[in-house]
Formats: C-alpha cells, sequence, structure tokens
C-alpha cells in the first residue's frame, strides 16, 4: 500500500510539473523577501497586493518618486538574492 501511495504522489508532480516549480519559486522569492529590511519587506510586499506607488507613499508616508525608486532598488536586491539561492550560497 505504501509505495502506491508512492507513485501516486509521483505521478501527480510529474502531471503538474508547472505548477510545483510555481510553488518552489514562490517559497524562493518569499524567503528572499524575508531577508531584507522591514521597510523594503513592506514596500515590497505592498506591491506584491497590487498597491500603486501612490498608494505604498501614502501607506508607509514616502514620496511617490521614493517608492518607485526603492521598488527598483528592492527588485535588484531580490534577484541577487535569488541568484546566490540558486547557486547554493
Amino acid at each position: 500500500a505504501h509505495s502506491s501511495e508512492l507513485d501516486d504522489k509521483i505521478e501527480r508532480k510529474l502531471e503538474a510539473p508547472e505548477i510545483n516549480n510555481k510553488e518552489a519559486e514562490v517559497k524562493r522569492l518569499m524567503a528572499a523577501v524575508q531577508k531584507l529590511k522591514e521597510l523594503d519587506k513592506a514596500i515590497i510586499l505592498l506591491y506584491l497586493e497590487e498597491k500603486s506607488h501612490e498608494e505604498i507613499g501614502e501607506i508607509l508616508n514616502l514620496s511617490k518618486s521614493n517608492v518607485g525608486t526603492r521598488i527598483q532598488r528592492i527588485k535588484v536586491k531580490l534577484k541577487e538574492l535569488l541568484k546566490h539561492r540558486q547557486n547554493g550560497h
């Protein structure tokens, strides 16, 4: 009984690799977000909730242009963190 359960799990993973990959990507992204400074974390989480730069600025008491600049920098930082994780550093 145990091996057929395992077979079922393997089969499900093979049938939907894009779902599993997406899940893994989200987990990696969230792990990288956790490494950010508190303000950057707040900004990117609001950004991921599809808040506008203006809304994020109002919530965090920052100017709209400051939010835009910070988002660009955060994206670069996250890419670096994800690249390092992928390379096993």
